[in-house]
């Protein structure tokens, strides 16, 4: 009758513990798991507050110092850009061309490699897009190692390269990087309908002959 007693409280103690084990448990790995999202959160909302500030205002040189700091402290961040900077690739920002400019060029030159499995130019490219509005950075321009820097004076003819710009709708991405309600038709449709004109009058010449000859054999002999 003991024994039996006994080894129904041991088992009704050790069941016991196994609940308390369980039930203090899953709390816990469920902290662990929300710090870092927490931290993961807090990060993303100082950057975005950062990217907003850089482009906040209407003096567009203080946009320009703001945007530069903004596009070296990414660069400053990570091990492999910093390692590349200067070496591999550079960054310059200017004000757009013009008397008034009320946005920013960023160029950059050179080229970013890639770290095993780490994109370093990815990273940075998501900086720059945050940045990337009508009326903050308009362009980024992809350019040879040795085009930048240049001197950012309105006489100055820039460096050509590959553009990356934004439209404003309604307009859209023309040649040059233009931004208009339609693109400008080029030189070969007037050339084109000059050539239906002739073709047209090519045919009504033709048709008049035609019907003189006809009505020519038409009379009587």
């Amino acid at each position: 009758m003991k024994k039996g007693m006994i080894r129904t409280s041991l088992a009704t103690f050790i069941f016991t513990i196994m609940l308390l084990s369980l039930g203090c448990g899953g709390p816990q790995n469920t902290n662990t798991t929300q710090i870092p999202n927490s931290n993961a959160a807090e990060s993303n909302s100082a950057e975005t507050a950062a990217l907003a500030g850089a482009c906040s205002g209407n003096d567009v040189n203080v946009k320009k110092t703001k945007v530069e700091e903004l596009i070296q402290k990414k660069i400053d961040a990570d091990p492999d850009l910093e390692r590349q900077y200067t070496k591999v690739f550079k960054f310059q920002v200017v004000t757009e061309p013009g008397i008034a400019p009320q946005s920013l060029h960023v160029y950059l030159a050179g080229g970013i490699g890639n770290v095993g499995s780490k994109y370093p130019f990815h990273d940075l490219i998501q900086a720059v897009k945050a940045i990337h509005k009508i009326k903050c950075v308009s362009k980024v321009i992809f350019v040879p190692f040795d085009a930048i820097p240049f001197p950012a004076t309105t006489t100055f003819v820039r460096p050509p390269g590959f553009e990356w710009f934004g439209c404003e709708n309604p307009n859209i991405p023309c040649p040059g990087g233009v931004c208009a309600p339609a693109c400008l038709i080029g030189s070969g449709n007037s050339n084109g309908s000059n050539s239906n004109s002739n073709s047209g009058s090519n045919t009504n010449s033709n048709s008049n002959s035609n019907s003189n000859s006809n009505s020519n054999s038409e009379k009587p002999k």
